[in-house]
């Protein structure tokens, strides 16, 4: 695959029915606090690690939300979007990093998108120097779901783009309890839109897990069918 791009999408709750209009939910840093986790084991981007910082709703590091009352955008990055710049991998590559932080109403919302150089191919098993295992749904435990995109460019039929496409989803939580299960495809910009759905065959009842989705985008040469 060409031009990879892995997005984790996740939604969490800030502010519930039961909180004060000047309050928040007991857990609502647990996404940040989670994110900023990652920095320090599976993807050490320096700016990852110190995400604390980065953010309005924090106060030298100590979570004051507060402090977002100050910005009037829904933005909770000081800057549009936050840079991680760049890592290096075993395989000879650097992984890039960018992330998104907001506030939509009672709703925290975070986007960290990673990606290789456009002409930078990958295959695979390389699918782990992404730290895939550090970003399923037990890990960053969003209140409100997550959902992971990805999106590659390879040359191949539409059946073949299946076959890379589960093989894509086994990659990324392999090693785990979770299991992806195919739903539907469809067709997106002329591109090729294959969703799947996490469950742990073990606790069928573990919302963050249910609430995990996979999507898959893969851009290929063959004709959008009219």
């Amino acid at each position: 695959m060409k031009n990879f791009t892995i997005s984790l999408y996740t939604f969490h709750i800030c502010q519930s029915f039961a909180n004060a209009l000047d309050e928040v939910d007991e857990n609502a840093s647990l996404l940040w606090e989670n994110l900023a986790e990652l920095g320090k084991t599976t993807l050490p981007f320096p700016k990852l690690k110190d995400l604390k910082s980065q953010l309005v709703c924090y106060n030298n590091d100590r979570y004051d939300p507060a402090q977002e009352a100050r910005k009037s955008s829904f933005k909770l990055t000081y800057t549009n979007s936050l840079d991680l710049g760049s890592i290096p991998t075993t395989e000879g590559f650097s992984i890039h990093g960018n992330l998104q932080a907001f506030r939509l109403h009672d709703t925290y919302s975070g986007d960290l998108t990673l990606f290789t150089d456009p002409t930078q191919e990958i295959g695979i098993p390389q699918l782990q120097l992404f730290g895939a295992q550090s970003l399923i749904p037990t890990k960053i435990q969003a209140s409100l779901g997550q959902t992971l995109w990805l999106y590659g460019e390879v040359d191949a039929t539409a059946d073949e783009c299946l076959e890379v496409a589960n093989k894509c989803a086994n990659a990324l939580v392999a090693g785990t309890d979770l299991y992806p299960i195919f739903q539907y495809q469809d067709y997106l910009f002329g591109s090729l839109l294959l969703e799947f759905q996490v469950i742990n065959p073990s606790h069928p009842e573990d919302f963050y897990v249910k609430s995990c989705n996979l999507s898959n985008k893969i851009n290929s040469p063959f004709d959008l069918p009219l």
